[in-house]
């Protein structure tokens, strides 16, 4: 069924496997309010927001995620990954001068 949760879901995944993120983010946001203890759905909208820029959004879905598998290491991963990815203003900056 095209509107069953699980196809949204796997529909998602081929989204986001293609990197088409805002479309990932559309499919994944309203999935995550019905199954918010999912944390395969969470790092997949973590890494759609990194793709659009939302990076704020990231940090909180994990760190909330963390809460309820605070031994997951894949989202410990994840957040360590988003950390790292963040790119320093005032690095960039420095470059252009």
């Amino acid at each position: 069924q095209p509107r069953s949760l699980y196809f949204q879901t796997q529909l998602a995944f081929c989204y986001s496997r293609l990197e088409q993120y805002p479309r990932v983010v559309e499919l994944l946001e309203p999935i995550h309010k019905i199954k918010q203890r999912d944390p395969i759905v969470a790092r997949a909208l973590a890494k759609a927001y990194t793709g659009v820029e939302r990076m704020e959004d990231a940090r909180k879905l994990l760190i909330e995620m963390l809460y309820i598998y605070p031994n997951d290491r894949p989202l410990r991963s994840a957040l360590m990954r988003l950390g790292k990815s963040k790119p320093s203003l005032i690095a960039a900056e420095q470059t252009e001068e």
